[in-house]
């Protein structure tokens, strides 16, 4: 079954099976968003925007949040293939082996001089508390285990012996406990 409708501004919008559709195949495709509802009025908050994968039953797992992108291949016209970048597995219940919750797999398919950060978190700090100001926190049982402060000061629960270890890089990449 196919349901098209369109918005006031004439976009498309189609379920196709088990598949809902923003906008059709065009030269020039558009930038769409999904987004919660917008607060009206003085102050008021905006709402959330919740995603949720299908409820397994009984001992069944959830279903996986899979985020995927296109990446080009070679030049034509046939749309490119899909692949996974980001996964959230609903399978979190196992008994035994090793569980990989979130799995974060871009491809990198470079040449001559190009770059690449596999993953980038730019902080920007208008104001500050005084609290604790750490760009990462690794926990296991609500317990940190390894930490990067807004300073750059590494904190690891466990490092080359027991008891706590702070390591710092300074600028020049000189590391010091």
């Amino acid at each position: 079954t196919i349901s098209v409708f369109t918005d006031s501004s004439n976009h498309v919008f189609q379920f196709q099976g088990d598949t809902f559709l923003m906008g059709g195949a065009s030269a020039t495709p558009g930038t769409y968003a999904l987004h919660g509802q917008f607060g009206q009025g003085t102050d008021i908050s905006g709402g959330d925007l919740t995603i949720n994968a299908g409820n397994g039953t009984g001992t069944g797992n959830s279903g996986n949040l899979i985020l995927r992108t296109a990446y080009p291949s070679t030049t034509g016209s046939s749309g490119n293939s899909h692949t996974n970048v980001i996964t959230i597995l609903g399978d979190n219940n196992d008994s035994s082996g090793t569980q990989n919750l979130v799995f974060i797999t871009p491809t990198v398919k470079q040449s001559g001089t190009a770059a690449y950060t596999g993953l980038l978190l730019n902080v920007t700090e208008t104001s500050t508390g005084s609290g604790t100001k750490n760009l990462l926190d690794l926990q296991a049982g609500s317990v940190s285990k390894l930490s990067v402060s807004n300073t750059g000061l590494i904190t690891a629960a466990s490092l080359a012996g027991s008891g706590t270890k702070c390591v710092h890089v300074d600028n020049s990449g000189i590391m010091s406990t």
